[in-house]
């Protein structure tokens, strides 16, 4: 069973981590936790989380889980187990919840193999983790908060929306999804909807489907929905499938390795920022009608596909030639 200590450890390769390794000084070694009843729980059927809960053994939820909104509550999947969620789960914030405060964090916690069927759905308004672990999602992801994949493996087939429209827990925090260490297989839909993805160090997403980034929310994030790279190290992006982003979106890419294969599609109207790699593979495509901009510090656009750039488009090459 893990701890609240080696919850906390998984964070520090993240942004802020010195913040998080000093709050780790103040926090508790381990927490009581109540195995989760019943097993499975039926179709009709709601639990509400106000305690701190586990699964020890594979677990099926056919009904709703709740977690208690203003309630200090977990719920831990451990390790070598299952958890498929057929049903509904939704994560409420906690009085306790704080960004820059694990210690006090309360919410989803996945160490295991979670499963969301396409009958389930994760209506996240709090904290999700998933740790050192696998997620496969076939169902519908509303991420209303915060979303973090640290040293594991996701697998969407279905729809994962990083939702910036909706009011969230913490005001004006953007709504986000942060890859930790960890890779990302996309063969349905990912959307940013005035939310945001942000790579980590080491991460990779591999995209099959769609990604969009839609919705400028001036109000809590000057650059509306957006797609950004780490702040050290480097991070790659693989785009097999179509990449959307929409007027008034961002993506930074200074660290962000942009690969564009073969039969895949890049729609820009928005900016992209490119400090590292760029590459376009023969039979890939760009369609531009926003601007394209190639930082001093970037290793240039490599093509050897179809760059389409619109009377409304934009291609700035402040590093190497072309």
């Amino acid at each position: 069973m893990k701890t609240r200590f080696q919850v906390e450890r998984c964070f520090v390769i993240v942004p802020w981590g010195l913040i998080f390794a000093l709050m780790l000084l103040l926090s508790s070694s381990a927490i009581a936790q109540t195995e989760l009843t019943p097993n499975p729980n039926p179709a009709g059927n709601t639990i509400s989380m106000e305690d701190w809960f586990c699964t020890n053994v594979d677990y099926v939820n056919d009904g709703t889980i709740v977690g208690a909104a203003d309630t200090p509550w977990e719920l831990d999947n451990n390790d070598g187990v299952t958890f498929t969620n057929a049903g509904t789960i939704e994560i409420n914030p906690s009085t306790r919840q704080n960004l820059f405060d694990y210690s006090n964090e309360t919410g989803l916690f996945n160490y295991g193999t979670f499963v969301n069927t396409d009958t389930g759905i994760i209506d996240n308004k709090g904290h999700v983790r998933m740790i050192n672990s696998v997620f496969t999602n076939y169902g519908y992801v509303d991420n209303r908060y915060d979303l973090v994949y640290s040293l594991s493996t996701i697998n969407n087939y279905g729809t994962i929306i990083n939702d910036g429209t909706s009011p969230n827990a913490g005001g004006e925090w953007p709504n986000q999804m942060h890859l930790c260490g960890s890779t990302l297989y996309n063969y349905g839909e990912i959307v940013n909807d005035g939310g945001r993805t942000i790579f980590t160090r080491d991460s990779t997403l591999y995209n099959y489907g769609t990604i969009t980034n839609k919705n400028m929310c001036t109000d809590i994030y000057p650059w509306g929905s957006s797609i950004e790279g780490p702040g050290y190290g480097s991070a790659i992006l693989y785009n097999y499938g179509v990449l959307d982003n929409q007027a008034g979106c961002y993506i930074y890419a200074k660290l962000l390795h942009l690969q564009f294969c073969e039969n895949s599609l890049f729609k820009n109207a928005g900016t992209l920022d490119s400090g590292h790699y760029f590459w376009v593979q023969e039979g890939g495509a760009i369609e531009n009608s926003g601007t394209l901009h190639i930082l001093h510090e970037g290793f240039g656009l490599f093509n050897y596909g179809l760059i389409h750039n619109t009377s409304a488009g934009t291609i700035i090459n402040d590093g190497q030639k072309f």
